[in-house]
């Protein structure tokens, strides 16, 4: 028992001074955004809500509790103007649509009509696809594609151009690090 714990001890000691020996990140503000250990960094980790948003909510909860009735009048007064609100949006990009006119928001419009259209149209094979996709995502990919091309859709995905960000040209080499990237923020070493 006694070299069982000796052995352990002294493994012990040998990792603690390899870990100590092990080379320091560099400090600054670099790509790529995801951590050593596989998870985002702090700047991507952020609260959900404010300490202020939640007593906001929380004051929302009492007031539901406190009055029930007036909260939910007012909801369905909320819901009623939304209504009305989508309503106009469509009148209005109708009538932009008509003149030709570009408009803030028409294109995303058209893009939505068109895919609803789409999805009423190939439910059918777009059952067969989500199907597909678990055994085979590629040759799901391609029919996606397909039928995509088919109905006149441009899609973001279907890009083949260099990436801009992080992963671009300019962060491309052939060991992957905050040392290879060429942007200036990283010339602190």
């Amino acid at each position: 028992m006694k070299k069982l714990l000796t052995a352990l001890f002294a493994a012990g000691l040998a990792f603690s001074v390899i870990a100590q020996d092990a080379p320091v990140k560099p400090e600054g503000k670099c790509p790529p955004p995801k951590c050593e250990n596989g998870k985002r960094g702090p700047r991507f980790q952020k609260p959900r809500f404010s300490p202020e948003q939640k007593v906001q909510w929380e004051n929302v909860g009492k007031l539901k509790a406190k009055y029930p009735k007036e909260m939910e009048e007012i909801d369905s007064m909320r819901k009623a103007a939304w209504k009305q609100l989508a309503d106009a949006n469509v009148k209005f990009f109708e009538l932009a649509e008509k003149e030709g006119l570009d408009v803030p928001g028409l294109k995303k419009w058209q893009h939505g009509k068109k895919m609803r259209a789409f999805f009423q149209k190939y439910g059918k094979e777009l059952k067969e696809i989500r199907e597909l996709r678990k055994t085979d995502p590629k040759a799901a990919r391609e029919k996606m594609v397909e039928l995509f091309k088919k109905e006149g859709i441009e899609k973001p995905m279907f890009h083949k151009g260099p990436r801009k960000g992080p992963k671009g040209p300019e962060c491309r080499g052939p060991r992957k690090g905050p040392r290879d990237c060429k942007k200036p923020a990283c010339d602190k070493k």
